[in-house]
C-alpha cells in the first residue's frame, strides 16, 4: 500500500511537456536533420519527429508505437543534450561540449523498454525476461516517470530475494519476501517462478510434510546417537592411553629382568667358570668324576 501511495504522487508531479515552448527548429528532435528515411510523428504533443533509423539507434528498446503515443521529450527521458540540459542532467561544462558518440552509447547503456533503469538494473530485467518471458508479458510499459520509481522497486525486491542465502532463512523473512512479490504483482508482473521457489524453500526447511516430520525425529535420532559416540570415543581414547602406558611399563620390567639376567650370567661365570650352568641342569657329580 506504502509503495501504491508514493507511485501515485510521484505520478502527479510528472513535468507536462511545455508544447507552445517548441518550435519548429524541434522538428525531427535528436534526429539526423539529412535523414530521408520514414519519419514518426508524436501525437502527444503534435511537434516532435524522430526518424526510424535514429529510433532504431538511441532507443533500440522503445516500440515504434509508443513514439506515436507520447516521444521522449514528452515523457521526460529524451537523451539529447538540449534535453539533458534543461532537465538539470549535464554539467555547465558538458553542456558546451559537442555530443559525440560514444556520450550518446553511454547514455541509452541503461535503457530496457525505453527506460533508463541503469546498468545494472537493465542486466537483471534482461537476463528475467530470457530466463521467465512471461514475467513481463502481461505488463504495460509507458515512457514515463512513474515506471522508472517502479521498476527501481522491482530491481530492489528482485535482487535482495535472489541474494538472499537460504541456510540464514527465517519463516519471518520469507513472509516478508512474500509479502513485497506480492505488491509487484500489482502492475501486472508474473513472478511465479519467485513464488514457487519461495514455497519449495517454506516447505522444505519450516514444512509440516509427514516425510519432513520423519526426517526431524530422524535428525534427532541421529544427534543423540552422534552424542553417545562422541562420549564412548572420549571413553576409548582414555583406554587407548591407560594401555600405553601398561605397555611402557611392561617393556621396561622386561628389559630390567634381561639386563638382570646377564648381570647374574656374567658373575656366575667368574665365580664358577663356564660349566656352571650346566651342572644347574645336572648331577651333582657333574664333571666331578671321569665317568660322571
Amino acid at each position: 500500500m506504502e509503495l501504491q501511495l508514493d507511485l501515485i504522487m510521484y505520478s502527479s508531479k510528472k513535468r507536462k511537456p511545455d508544447v507552445e515552448a517548441r518550435n519548429e527548429s524541434q522538428i525531427k528532435h535528436d534526429s539526423n536533420p539529412d535523414a530521408k528515411d520514414l519519419v514518426i510523428g508524436c501525437n502527444n504533443c503534435g511537434l516532435n519527429k524522430y526518424c526510424v533509423s535514429c529510433i532504431a539507434k538511441w532507443y533500440p528498446t522503445v516500440p515504434e508505437e509508443e513514439f506515436v503515443k507520447a516521444c521522449p521529450v514528452c515523457c521526460n527521458t529524451c537523451i539529447c543534450k538540449t534535453c539533458k540540459s534543461t532537465n538539470g542532467w549535464l554539467s555547465e561544462t558538458e553542456s558546451n561540449v559537442e555530443d559525440s558518440d560514444e556520450k550518446m552509447s553511454n547514455a541509452t547503456s541503461g535503457l530496457w523498454r525505453g527506460l533508463n533503469v541503469g546498468p545494472e538494473a537493465k542486466d537483471l530485467l534482461q537476463s528475467i525476461e530470457h530466463r521467465y518471458p512471461n514475467t513481463f508479458k502481461t505488463v504495460e510499459f509507458r515512457t514515463e516517470g512513474l515506471w522508472l520509481h517502479v521498476l527501481k522497486h522491482f530491481y530492489e525486491v528482485i535482487k535482495g530475494f535472489l541474494e538472499t542465502s537460504v541456510n540464514t532463512l527465517t519463516e519471518d523473512q520469507i513472509t516478508k519476501l512474500d509479502n513485497q512479490i506480492k505488491e509487484c504483482n500489482l502492475f501486472s508482473f508474473d513472478l511465479s517462478w519467485a513464488h514457487h521457489r519461495l514455497d519449495m524453500v517454506k516447505m522444505l526447511k519450516f514444512g509440516k510434510h509427514p516425510l519432513q516430520q520423519e526426517l526431524t525425529v530422524l535428525d534427532d535420532s541421529l544427534q543423540q546417537v552422534y552424542e553417545k559416540v562422541i562420549e564412548r570415543e572420549k571413553e576409548y581414547l582414555e583406554a587407548l592411553k591407560k594401555l600405553k602406558e601398561c605397555q611402557l611399563e611392561y617393556n621396561g620390567i622386561t628389559l630390567a629382568r634381561k639386563n638382570k639376567e646377564q648381570e647374574i650370567t656374567e658373575e656366575m661365570k667368574n665365580r664358577f667358570g663356564d660349566e656352571y650352568d650346566c651342572v644347574l641342569n645336572a648331577n651333582l657329580g657333574f664333571g666331578l668324576l671321569t665317568e660322571y
